[in-house]
């Protein structure tokens, strides 16, 4: 028997596309999970449109007094939760049905404290949505590229344990980021999930999204994402195609800076008509002197990187 997942949604006066992100959790392959949105003193409708879903597993809480962030709701998800596992989940993010399978098998079977999974961000634009896939370390956790908390699931004996999560006031980064490299700091054992199941409908890279009620842009994706318009597959195919990230912050700036560099020197390559490929093979290749191309340079390269033997092939 499965043991039961508490996800903890915080929100405010976001009414008009709350009701996606709830949809996305009702789709998940696990159906042994308890929902609690806290409101931060929603002075809107939300508590009659989480209400409107009549579902059992459902709770809706509004705070007396605002805190301004997601840590007062969260940390009173935290206490009020019931079940063994927490995940979260933004008031305005998708999970893809095998969120809560993927997460939970992934912390069990490491039995580590916190699990994270990747994101599809999508920005929409005048023209056209681009979507990206921004980096996370896959082979372990790095605290320069903290995940989004819509992709975290975790052992609530652990997130009891923590401090509470400080608001916006109390600290230098996002109160949630803040919280996870506080428990790391202390030793927590976090592993990403090598799997995307969320999907982001950016705000940071969009002005006034927050002003705007519309939900246009969340009802597109939905059906792109649920009602089989387009699948998990296209979407990370042309993620991938994009070479740019959409959080540029999330980036040390040795990367962004070696990558400003690299970019410069192919444009100017392009522009002069020279291959860049060869010229990167050209600094990588053996050469005549130390300074001229040598023909058939690449294959004594990929010869010794493959342990293989000049003397015995064909010259």
């Amino acid at each position: 028997m499965y043991a039961m997942i508490s996800i903890i949604m915080t929100t405010y006066n976001r009414s008009q596309i709350i009701g996606f992100s709830i949809r996305s959790i009702q789709q998940q392959t696990r159906g042994d999970w308890e929902l609690l949105v806290i409101g931060d003193s929603c002075t809107d409708n939300t508590e009659a449109v989480v209400s409107s879903f009549q579902d059992p597993r459902i709770r809706f809480f509004n705070l007396a007094k605002r805190v301004g962030d997601q840590s007062g709701g969260t940390n009173f998800g935290i206490k009020e939760s019931k079940g063994e596992f927490l995940a979260f989940l933004n008031h305005d993010d998708f999970w893809f049905p095998d969120h809560l399978e993927r997460s939970v098998t992934h912390l069990e079977k490491n039995n580590c404290d916190l699990v994270y999974t990747l994101q599809i961000d999508a920005d929409p634009g005048a023209s056209a949505t681009t979507l990206r896939v921004p980096s996370i370390y896959l082979q372990d956790f790095s605290p320069f590229l903290p995940p989004n908390i819509s992709t975290w699931t975790c052992r609530k004996k652990w997130a009891i344990d923590q401090p509470p999560m400080k608001p916006f006031y109390q600290v230098f980064t996002y109160p949630s980021v803040d919280w996870l490299l506080s428990g790391w700091k202390r030793g927590a054992c976090y592993k990403p999930v090598p799997a995307v199941t969320v999907f982001v409908i950016t705000t940071i890279t969009r002005t006034d999204s927050y002003l705007r009620k519309s939900s246009e842009e969340h009802a597109f994706f939905f059906q792109q994402i649920f009602e089989g318009h387009k699948s998990r597959e296209q979407m990370l195919v042309e993620a991938f195609q994009n070479p740019r990230p959409t959080h540029l912050q999330g980036y040390p700036v040795k990367c962004l800076l070696r990558g400003l560099f690299f970019r410069l020197f192919k444009r100017t390559l392009e522009v002069f008509r020279c291959n860049p490929i060869a010229f990167v093979l050209y600094l990588r290749c053996p050469k005549k002197g130390g300074i001229f191309p040598k023909k058939g340079s690449l294959r004594q390269k990929l010869y010794k990187k493959r342990g293989l033997n000049m003397k015995d092939l064909c010259q």
